[in-house]
């Protein structure tokens, strides 16, 4: 639908996205830095967030993509769903909500309401409310390095290298 749409405006993928092969190197690397310089904050947030729901009695539910990599044993059916979380969702989020919702919000609302209200709903579509706050602080994240490079892939870099991080880690505990 986003290819179609692009074509019959006219609009070529690196117009709409920012996205060049000569820079996506670069892009990519902006991406896994700005994941490196969040990370602290991250952390720092999810633990309190963590720590105030279970204070308030909140226990945390298991997010179904979690559910879904860990109830399968088989090595190969692991590996391909680790990879479509790392290598295709982030494609398709990152395009939704950075390429089309964030321009879009920005028009209607101006910037900074724009990347709170797609970050907002980022987090809410994942409908965990334990996390709530570390997805909005990611998804900023991932707005702001949109924003600031002017490429996708550095938002989708950054989200890929979030969803590996994450998903590894679940992993080695759960097993």
């Amino acid at each position: 639908l986003i290819t179609w749409i692009l074509h019959r405006n006219r609009i070529r993928w690196r117009d709409a996205f920012g996205i060049t092969r000569a820079s996506a190197l670069h892009q990519a690397g902006t991406g896994l830095a700005a994941y490196i310089a969040a990370f602290p904050a991250l952390v720092f947030v999810a633990a309190a967030y963590q720590a105030l729901l279970n204070y308030l009695g909140y226990e945390p539910a298991i997010q179904e993509v979690a559910l879904l990599l860990s109830q399968w044993k088989n090595p190969w059916i692991q590996g391909l769903l680790w990879l479509m979380a790392v290598l295709l969702v982030p494609c398709f989020e990152e395009i939704l909500f950075r390429g089309i919702a964030l321009p879009l919000a920005a028009r209607q609302w101006g910037l900074g309401p724009a990347v709170l209200l797609t970050s907002l709903a980022f987090a809410g579509i994942h409908l965990e409310l334990a996390a709530l706050a570390p997805l909005t602080l990611i998804a900023i994240g991932f707005a702001l390095v949109y924003v600031y490079s002017g490429s996708l892939l550095a938002a989708i870099t950054m989200h890929a290298v979030f969803n590996a991080v994450s998903l590894t880690m679940l992993l080695l505990l759960r097993n």
